[in-house]
């Protein structure tokens, strides 16, 4: 069995980022998109979930376009950045 010091583990800790460490598209949901699809994309009241088979019905063109401008009761975010919209995008790509 191979023993690590805890002086090791602790540079170990310090040379990783933390597990709750937020990816630009989280940070991005949670500011924008949580309120309405809650923080587990499961969605609340009468907002639906964004699941799997929603996202790949839709390709990232759309997706932009929906985020951008807005759907039925969903308001556009017309001012996100590319950067901002993409990463949200692969956000919700990786959680579903």
């Amino acid at each position: 069995m191979l023993t690590v010091s805890c002086k090791t583990q602790e540079a170990t800790r310090r040379a990783t980022p933390a597990a709750s460490t937020k990816s630009p598209g989280q940070i991005v949901y949670e500011r924008s998109c949580a309120r309405c699809h809650g923080l587990s994309l499961q969605g609340k009241g009468n907002t639906p979930p964004i699941d799997q088979p929603k996202l790949a019905s839709l390709g990232d063109q759309r997706l932009r376009l929906t985020i951008a401008s807005g759907k039925g009761k969903m308001p556009a975010f017309g001012g996100l950045s590319t950067a901002q919209v993409d990463s949200l995008i692969n956000y919700l790509r990786a959680m579903t």
